[in-house]
């Protein structure tokens, strides 16, 4: 994760994403940055990949983002008071109710039903956790069903506050 001012998204991301595909496909690694959070001043980018593509894609933005004017006034910051939630950046329309399943049924679904579930109710760091970002069938041929079983937990205790 890279946090970076607002006003350097635009360079990160290019005009229609061209920047951000391209940087994508030259360095194999999957990046996404957060949505606007009203009050703050950065946003939050996230790279997911193979450590070699994830450390070539941070330093790509990282020079990116070196011409822009607020960058000094960003290398330190601190919101006194605030309190943000797991799965802030995520943006509002990721925090919608969806219904949790409870621990004691997860042995009632399939690999794929669960894998579903989680990219609708589970929050962006814990699938970044468990490496569930990507194509259904490679994510589902890549992990176990433990694997998909304990960020299925950990989605149920993060959004309902309750231990299994």
């Amino acid at each position: 994760k890279m946090v970076v001012p607002n006003s350097a998204i635009s360079s990160i991301i290019g005009h229609q994403g061209e920047v951000l595909k391209r940087l994508c496909s030259s360095t194999g690694c999957c990046i996404n940055a957060s949505v606007r959070v009203p009050g703050m001043h950065e946003r939050l980018i996230c790279f997911s990949g193979a450590h070699g593509s994830v450390v070539q894609a941070a330093k790509e933005v990282w020079w990116t983002i070196q011409p822009n004017p607020h960058l000094q006034e960003h290398l330190r910051f601190c919101y006194p008071g605030v309190n943000l939630r797991l799965g802030i950046w995520a943006g509002p329309e990721k925090q919608k109710a969806v219904p949790l399943i409870p621990p004691s049924h997860i042995r009632d679904y399939t690999k794929r039903e669960l894998l579903n579930y989680l990219h609708q109710a589970a929050f962006r760091e814990t699938l970044m956790r468990y490496c569930l970002f990507g194509n259904v069938k490679n994510v589902m041929k890549n992990n176990s069903m433990g694997t998909i079983a304990d960020a299925t937990i950990e989605t149920w205790q993060l959004r309902s506050g309750e231990v299994a």
